[in-house]
């Protein structure tokens, strides 16, 4: 298989894999470098899983392997913030929406108590300069053109294309100045 580059790691799930449990051994697939294998599914206990809308498709063939492998398999990020029933439909064990260091910590204890299923939501926003130093030791450094460091989240305008504006801010934004 020939090597997949992507130009950005995905700060976000390497952020996550920070706020999990230190004594969990994590692995991760960044689906646009290196895909998994039957062997890592079935090597795993749980399955953390985060798409982008454009990622759909792909999203829902993972939810039906989870699934058909008897996984226990929560999803966050932005795709399911955007689109919750989707991943309700297709039979998610736990939805870990809106930002993950409110939530996340809340969805591991309601895992520690043996719940079965949730949706962990939100109230308020974080604030990000708490958030724990991303695990970069989770990536193969050499398959990006260039690596990225949060400052801030989000973004003040609201373009149409996208849905970030959708769920990181309730009051309307100015468009960008190139939108047309």
């Amino acid at each position: 298989m020939p090597r997949l580059r992507a130009i950005n790691p995905p700060l976000g799930l390497i952020t996550v894999a920070a706020m999990l449990p230190s004594d969990w051994e994590i692995r991760l697939y960044d689906r646009n470098v290196r895909l998994e294998t039957d062997a890592d599914w079935e090597w795993c206990d749980i399955i953390i899983i985060s798409a982008m809308i454009i990622q759909k498709q792909d999203f829902g063939e993972l939810i039906r392997k989870g699934k058909r492998l008897a996984k226990k398999v929560p999803f966050g990020g932005p795709f399911d913030t955007s689109v919750p029933e989707f991943l309700l439909e297709g039979g998610a064990d736990y939805l870990i929406l809106d930002e993950g260091e409110i939530t996340i910590p809340v969805f591991l204890e309601a895992l520690e108590k043996g719940e079965e299923k949730g949706i962990f939501q939100a109230t308020e926003k974080p604030d990000i300069t708490q958030s724990p130093l991303p695990k970069f030791d989770l990536l193969d450094l050499n398959a990006y053109i260039a690596m990225t460091v949060e400052f801030s989240r989000g973004c003040p305008f609201q373009c149409e294309f996208c849905d970030i504006i959708t769920f990181l801010y309730a009051n309307p934004a100015p468009k960008h100045q190139n939108e047309f």
